[in-house]
């Protein structure tokens, strides 16, 4: 079992971000007193940033834009959370995700949460924020002046799926994510999966997901890779294997060396950088790094020094360590060609931009 990333959050979030995936869910799940009021059909995902990237890097978040069905100029939208623990501080998250989106949101856009929980460990989470606030029965007293909303839950093992008129693919999904965690999940249940979805994975859409779910199979099961591919050239044909384990096989890899490229940068921060710095403050920075004299940076961004260092953070020795950082990325990418990585896969380790490798191992060739 490789546990370098959250596979959880992974295979979830890269599912539902494909809207034909969501909107059939969201028709199962959501009450049918929104369903009546929104145009489900033209669910959009959101891809604007909403959340500070700051932000970004605590939560993962799902934001899809709904029209309503009436002429009303004004949209909903449906922030979608998944989680795999009880997390008790859920409802000051959504809170926060809720203030964001009202911040940077042209007028106040309805914004429904729901929660996609999977762990067989029972939820105990309140569903509003005036429960978390123990106010017992003075609540009665308090409702009407206080802050209060109420998340849905969505407890993917204590949903009647079965009650569910599902397309093959979905179910694949919502069984997988039901399953896997389970102590009895074994060789058997594997299986049981990709014969249900043969066909599917025989399509030529049903690649992607076939790739998904060979990726959560590594990453949170302990089944053997052979027995895998034995199990696939059982059930679908011998090409779809091996075109779909080399994919798999080669994407681990790179998550690996990902994880490693990332783990040596963080261990040579002392302090790690909190988000990404913006307009004038990104300008700045980049100033610095062209080692640009201190007044002129002050001139051309209109900071004072008081602002650029002590409010913002800036300091001298976090952007060497940014400087350091980059020479690693070329070390790895030096590795990585010598090794005869493709230059695909080492921009995607390396965050190196495309046209720069190709001018820089030209030159160093």
């Amino acid at each position: 079992m490789l546990s370098k990333v959250n596979p959880h959050d992974i295979f979830v979030r890269g599912i539902f971000k494909q809207t034909d995936y969501a909107k059939e869910f969201l028709t199962h799940f959501l009450p049918k007193e929104i369903l009546e009021t929104i145009d489900l059909q033209e669910l959009r995902l959101d891809d604007t940033s909403f959340v500070t990237e700051g932000f970004k890097e605590l939560y993962s978040d799902i934001l899809f834009e709904v029209p309503f069905k009436t002429s009303e100029t004004s949209n909903i939208y449906i922030l979608f959370e998944h989680k795999s623990n009880p997390e008790h501080d859920l409802l000051l998250q959504l809170l926060k995700y809720q203030t964001e989106i009202y911040n940077k949101s042209k007028g106040l856009i309805p914004v429904v949460c729901l929660v996609f929980y999977h762990s067989e460990e029972k939820w105990t989470i309140p569903e509003r924020f005036s429960e978390k606030m123990k106010l017992g029965e003075k609540i009665s007293v308090f409702k009407k002046y206080i802050l209060d909303y109420k998340y849905l839950l969505f407890d993917i093992e204590r949903a009647k799926l079965e009650k569910w008129e599902l397309s093959v693919k979905l179910k694949i999904v919502l069984l997988l994510l039901k399953e896997v965690r389970k102590e009895g999940f074994d060789v058997i249940k594997f299986q049981e999966i990709i014969k249900l979805g043969r066909e599917v994975f025989l399509s030529l859409d049903g690649l992607d997901l076939l790739k998904r779910v060979m990726m959560y199979i590594f990453y949170t099961t302990d089944i053997e890779r052979q027995k895998v591919k034995e199990i696939l050239n059982e059930t679908i044909t011998k090409v779809r294997t091996e075109e779909i384990m080399t994919t798999a096989e080669r994407l681990i890899l790179e998550g690996e060396l990902k994880g490693e490229l990332k783990g040596e940068l963080k261990g040579e921060l002392k302090g790690k950088l909190k988000g990404k710095l913006e307009g004038k403050l990104e300008t700045a920075i980049n100033m610095f790094k062209l080692d640009i004299p201190e007044d002129l940076i002050l001139k051309a961004t209109g900071f004072s020094k008081a602002d650029l260092f002590r409010k913002n953070k800036i300091h001298i020795n976090e952007l060497k360590a940014k400087r350091e950082n980059r020479k690693l990325a070329i070390r790895t990418a030096l590795n990585m060609r010598e090794k005869e990585f493709d230059l695909e896969t080492i921009e995607r380790v390396t965050e190196l931009d495309m046209k720069w490798l190709k001018r820089f191992f030209k030159r160093v060739s």
